[in-house]
This record gives structure tokens, sequence and C-alpha cells, in this order.
């Protein structure tokens, strides 16, 4: 008998599945729910009522396992590879620009031709009629049977619609898949610890880290900036996980938040939407960072954000933070920062917390888990950070428990509450 994160046998799936699909149909019909469809016009309640999220993923779950057991080995690794090309092929219909050209024409119109397609990217036809007829079979586009008449399905449209998603997905199409490729080279030299004692697979290929390479670049440096705020929004449970905390938590003494760093942008955006009766800093060592960040604050909320550039966030502690604040909030920040520098950050807070029974620290990061701590399609998204980090940043993810030998180095005395999430929507 497997356990529950353990995937189930071929004899079980078609035992459960049957059952699992008649609930999702009384579901359906309890909540007049919709069902879901490519459709650009189609409604997403099916894909975001709450009530349907439990169900949607374990139903994932199950009917990827069952697709795995019916390829068999080899089919099954023969589509794993296969997917580069329905990478290469859909980056390029992004960068080209075809899914616009789709996306301008006139509602009501039976699509756009590959003819006009080329016409308004500068492609040759015939390779357009490729590139559209492999992600057709991705569920972007439909058409291009005999009249090669194309027309965007609401996975399309999602593309074109949501412009920071959509650098997203170009991103990760383009450096990350580069990146990749070079892993296994950069852990073939000597030096291949994490850290300084080895590289990331992103400088292996491209000879400089991420973030050098995008203030090189511009474009792509704002596109990976866009991206950011983008799988913030769609895929990063941070915003909700803090949300959760906050939630049926009054503030005692102070009632202000102060969010420490960041990169991208404000976590305390959502905050400040939702809870008028706090006050906000947000203490930063870019001020283009903070400018950045205050640009997305709507007018009537600035009046109750602040922003201070400090030389040093491990010495921004105010001494009026004993009095004055709540909650420290660092989102997002520690991931690749050391240990030692982590402990210093964290220890200059102390004081606020020793004195203000009621303050709390507040820290929403990555974390690495154990085995079969979830099950496998849920379980894949924490791997892939792992070796996102790795990639990208030769960084280590931690785990659990390492995430409390750290904190308890900051104070053994500490108290750690933990909330975990594996999606925004969870």
């Amino acid at each position: 008998m497997p356990t529950p994160n353990q995937p189930p046998t071929f004899s079980s799936l078609l035992t459960t599945l049957p059952s699992t699909l008649h609930h999702l149909s009384s579901l359906l019909t309890a909540h007049s729910i919709p069902p879901p469809s490519l459709s650009p016009s189609s409604t997403q309640k099916f894909h975001t009522h709450p009530s349907l999220l439990p169900l949607r993923s374990s139903l994932e779950g199950q009917l990827e396992h069952l697709l795995l057991l019916i390829r068999g080995p080899h089919e099954h690794l023969h589509s794993l590879a296969g997917r580069n090309w329905d990478h290469g092929a859909l980056y390029a219909v992004l960068r080209l620009g075809m899914l616009d050209v789709l996306a301008a024409a006139a509602a009501g119109t039976e699509g756009v031709g590959t003819g006009d397609v080329a016409r308004g990217t500068r492609v040759p036809v015939e390779k357009v009629g490729r590139l559209l007829g492999l992600v057709r079979c991705l569920g972007v586009v439909e058409g291009g049977v005999e009249d090669e008449r194309w027309v965007l399905t609401a996975v399309g449209r999602e593309l074109v619609d949501d412009a920071e998603f959509r650098a997203w997905v170009e991103f990760q199409l383009f450096e990350t898949r580069v990146g990749s490729a070079h892993l296994a080279d950069a852990l073939m030299r000597e030096g291949n610890g994490y850290g300084e004692d080895g590289v990331s697979g992103f400088k292996q290929g491209w000879g400089m880290e991420m973030y050098d390479f995008h203030e090189k670049h511009g474009e792509m440096g704002e596109r990976f900036r866009m991206a950011m705020r983008g799988v913030g929004k769609a895929v990063d449970p941070a915003d909700v996980l803090i949300g959760k905390w906050f939630d049926g938590r009054p503030l005692g003494q102070g009632k202000k938040v102060v969010e420490l760093g960041g990169r991208y942008g404000f976590g305390t955006v959502p905050l400040v939407k939702s809870r008028a009766y706090l006050t906000f800093e947000v203490r930063s060592d870019s001020e283009e960072f903070l400018q950045r960040g205050l640009s997305t604050v709507s007018g009537k909320d600035l009046q109750r954000v602040a922003a201070c550039v400090v030389d040093d966030l491990s010495a921004a502690w105010k001494e009026g933070d004993v009095q004055d604040v709540s909650v420290y909030l660092i989102r997002n920040l520690l991931w690749n920062w050391s240990d030692g520098d982590a402990i210093k950050l964290l220890l200059s807070l102390l004081p606020t917390l020793q004195q203000n029974m009621n303050a709390r620290i507040i820290v929403t990061d990555g974390v690495s888990p154990r085995v079969d701590e979830f099950p496998a399609h849920v379980e894949i998204a924490y791997r892939r950070r792992d070796i996102t980090t790795m990639i990208m940043h030769n960084v280590k993810q931690r785990s659990q428990a390492e995430w409390l030998e750290l904190f308890a180095q900051v104070d053994p005395g500490i108290k750690v509450s933990i909330l975990i999430s594996f999606g925004a929507s969870d």
C-alpha cells in the first residue's frame, strides 16, 4: 500500500479516477461552474474557484502519473527531451510577435492567414506555418488545418494580455534554457561546490553572473524585472502567506510594518491596499529599487508608506523601532545570502523583539522539502527551485531544518512558527 505521497499503482488509478471525476462533476454543478475551455472568451472560474483547488491538484497528480505509466520509460523520456523543440518554437513565436499579429485581428474574423503573419513578422511563410503548427499542438493557437488561418486560444490570449507573465515565460525559454544547458559543464569543473567553491550554469554559459548579464543587456534586464513581477503575482506564494499571517492577528504596540531589502518590488504593496490601519516603511540600500517600488503604490496609499535608503541593511535598525514597529518583513531576500550575513541582519533586529513582546519578524523564502513531503506533482515545483538557484546563481536552497538552525543561531530561545504553501492558490 503506497503512503499518501507515494505514486499510486495503475490498478488503484483505474479505481480512483472515475470517482474523482464524478466528484468534480458534482462540484461543478453545485457551484454553477462552467467546464474549462480553450476558447479565448471562456471564463476562468474553473481554475480559480477555491472549492475546486484541492480536487484539481489531486486529479492533476493522478493523471500525470497515469500518463507516465501508459507511455512507459522510453516514450516518457522521448517526450521529456522533445520539449526542447516545443520551447524553441514557442520562444520564436513570442519574440517575433506572431501572437501579437493574431491578437490584432479584428473581432469576429475567422483568423489570420499564414501569409499575413509572415508579412507582419518578416519571417518566410514556410517557416511561419511550421512554427505555428507546432505551438498549435501545445494549445497556444488553433486553426491552420487547410486554409492555414490561425486564432488564439485562451492560452495564447494569456500570453498576449499579461505582459509581465509573458516576460517570465520568455525569460524561462531563453536565459534559463541556456543556463540549464551549461549546468553539467559547470559541475565538471574541479571547483563545483556552492558559492565561491563553484560557478553557476548561467556563468558557465554566458561568462558572467545573471545580474551582471542583465545590467549589460538592458532590454533583457527590463524583461527580467517584468518577469519577476509576473511570477510574483502568478506562482510565488509569498504574498499569500504574508496575508494569511496577518489575517486574524491584531497587531499590538506600534502598528508599523517595516520591510527590509528587496529587488523587484515591495512585498508590502498588497498589505497597503488591504490594511488601511497600518503604516509602512521600506528600507533598502538601493534608491532605484525604492523609487520603482513606490511607483506601484496608488496615490491615496502613498501617505502611509515611507521609504528610507540605508548603507547596510544589517545596520538599518532604529532606536524608535522598539516603540513603533510591530512587524519586520523580509520577503524573498535571504535565499542567496550566506548564513553569516543572514544571521547578522536578524541579530540587528533582536532589540525590538526583546523589548516589545508583541513584535515579530516575518521571513518568506524558498524551502527544499524532504523526500515525499508532498505528492510528486507538487514536490517538483520545489525541486525545480532547487535547480533554479543552482543553475542561475550557484546558491543552495535551504531545507526547513537548515532554516531552523539558522534562526537558532540568532537566538536559541527564539520561537519560530511555520507556514508552508506550494502555490499562490494554496
